[in-house]
């Protein structure tokens, strides 16, 4: 009867929890990262978005003449795209040469937007001369 019981075969209770405690230390940050990973893939989107509300802002300056584009700060758009809102403001100014005068001016437009109860913002800048006539 002895040599049956020293037969045993299996685990004990305290090697299972030793294990599950590895197993868990293990997941954890495995679970860190994925959920990281979603989060800057979500911000990631969201300014990939709003480079391109300003850029498509930057694309209908560019078609307009030099003397519609008035200097001084614009009325700001809300541009919503998907269940993202976004406020574009608009900048125009002298370039600060004073060569130049009104013939180069210095547009910046600014993208704001809310992520995680946070303002987030980009902006892009680019300046428009005059054609001059020869």
């Amino acid at each position: 009867m002895k040599n049956f019981l020293k037969k045993e075969n299996g685990f004990t209770l305290v090697e299972i929890m030793v294990a599950v405690l590895i197993l868990g230390a293990a997941l954890v940050p495995i679970f860190i990262m994925f959920s990281e990973g979603i989060s800057l893939t979500a911000r990631s989107t969201e300014l990939n978005l709003a480079v391109n509300t300003a850029q498509d802002k930057m694309e209908e300056i560019r078609n307009m003449t030099h003397n519609s584009i008035t200097i001084g700060t614009w009325a700001d758009e809300e541009v919503t795209i998907g269940n993202r809102a976004f406020i574009r403001h608009v900048t125009v100014t002298n370039s600060g040469v004073s060569e130049a005068g009104e013939n180069l001016k210095k547009i910046t437009v600014e993208v704001f937007w809310n992520h995680k109860d946070t303002t987030q913002s980009t902006s892009l800048m680019t300046y428009r001369c005059n054609k001059l006539e020869e």
